[in-house]
């Protein structure tokens, strides 16, 4: 594995995924509900994000009570990283790989 177009700092690196499995532990414990929201899912789509929220809590969704929310947030390019760093894949480990395919990335 050739690090040099990215350097990886192991000490970070190694912080990352220690916390990472210890929030997947606790996650796969929990037995009240609980909503799990993926950012780049929903920084696509503030507004889905405030009506799944809604639901989750058992309310009814009103446009009105998340406006704040919904017209302050800002469209930002959650996938730009894939063409920016094209071949960023063969330059991480395969405990960063593992835990991004934990997350749901590909």
């Amino acid at each position: 594995m050739n690090h040099s177009l990215y350097p990886v700092n192991l000490e970070i690196h190694s912080s990352w995924i220690n916390r990472l499995f210890t929030c997947l532990n606790f996650a796969t414990g929990i037995v009240a509900p609980y909503l799990l929201i993926p950012y780049e899912k929903y920084v696509r789509n503030p507004e889905q994000l405030a009506k799944d929220i809604s639901d989750f809590v058992g309310i009814d969704y009103s446009k009105a009570d998340f406006s704040g929310f919904i017209d302050s947030y800002q469209p930002v390019h959650v996938d730009s990283w894939r063409h920016e760093l094209p071949d960023v894949d063969q330059h991480l480990t395969r405990e960063f790989t593992e835990a991004l395919h934990l997350l749901g990335y590909e």
